[in-house]
């Protein structure tokens, strides 16, 4: 039933994107008394302190956001232009930020819809794409690569655009160890270990760019961006990415909604 429902939101969204994200809106508040979400066991494994009442809350958190993600990624993957992403909350803290930046983010809550907030900077974007994005858009994608040299490339194409006065987006925790021979920096995230793609803390300590730790969040069917304080360029890599986990961590523990199944695979006992 669940795979049915999935598969024609996601259908939904792929022709009308905005209807797809207010459906899915909608049928998570119907269906919340069915407990759908990610699983009860790993809530209390990770988020012990919360009691099985809040548990029940973050459960359909995580539900409403899966399904207003799968509408998201339907429709990026699907249409072109700006209509395929929801709506960003105004008066948010993206417009403040001054490049050159490194814009550091990870796999939680709406990260299909991160493009939208992207769209929005007031400069050259380059993003270091893993497959996270849709082929299109208005800035510049630069791929992770499969191998050392394509991702030198991509290293030095970064820096490049730091030094021109660019933003560089990049995931931290999105790489799958099957698929991507990257270097990771162990951080601390949640009672366990979260590994933290390296290059944006090399680029960081070479070219002496700062590093802005930001999320997406669903406010209803719009997107509201959380900007956290900027992690100073500093000699040593593994200092940033302590703090880089510091941040994620305490977001989630104030915001244990916004988790996803994709972040908690990653973490090592």
């Amino acid at each position: 039933m669940k795979r049915l429902v999935v598969g024609a939101l996601r259908s939904l969204a792929a022709f009308w994107p905005r209807a797809g994200v207010g459906v899915a809106h909608a049928l998570a508040a119907i269906t919340r008394p069915l407990g759908h979400g990610i699983a009860d066991e790993w809530l209390a494994r990770t988020f012990p302190e919360l009691s099985p009442a809040a548990r029940r809350g973050v459960r359909q958190r995580t539900w409403a956001s899966f399904l207003k993600g799968e509408a998201v990624d339907a429709a990026v993957m699907h249409r072109s232009g700006r209509r395929a992403y929801p709506r960003l909350v105004a008066g948010g803290a993206i417009h403040e930020l001054s490049p050159p930046l490194i814009l550091a983010s990870f796999h939680v809550g709406p990260h299909q819809a991160l493009a939208a907030v992207l769209r929005a900077l007031p400069a050259d974007v380059l993003g270091i794409d893993r497959g996270q994005f849709a082929p299109r858009g208005d800035f510049t994608l630069l791929p992770a690569g499969e191998d050392e040299w394509e991702r030198a490339r991509t290293f030095h194409r970064a820096l490049a655009g730091l030094r021109a006065g660019a933003f560089v987006f990049v995931d931290l925790d999105a790489h799958d160890p099957e698929e991507f021979d990257v270097s990771t920096i162990d951080a601390p995230v949640l009672g366990r270990t979260l590994p933290l793609a390296r290059g944006a803390f090399a680029l960081a300590r070479i070219s002496g760019t700062p590093i802005v730790p930001l999320v997406a969040r669903w406010r209803g069917t719009a997107i509201e961006v959380v900007i956290g304080d900027a992690i100073p360029a500093v000699a040593s890599e593994r200092d940033m990415a302590l703090a880089a986990g510091a941040w994620i961590d305490g977001y989630l523990r104030d915001r244990p909604g916004e988790i996803s199944v994709f972040l908690l695979e990653r973490l090592r006992g």
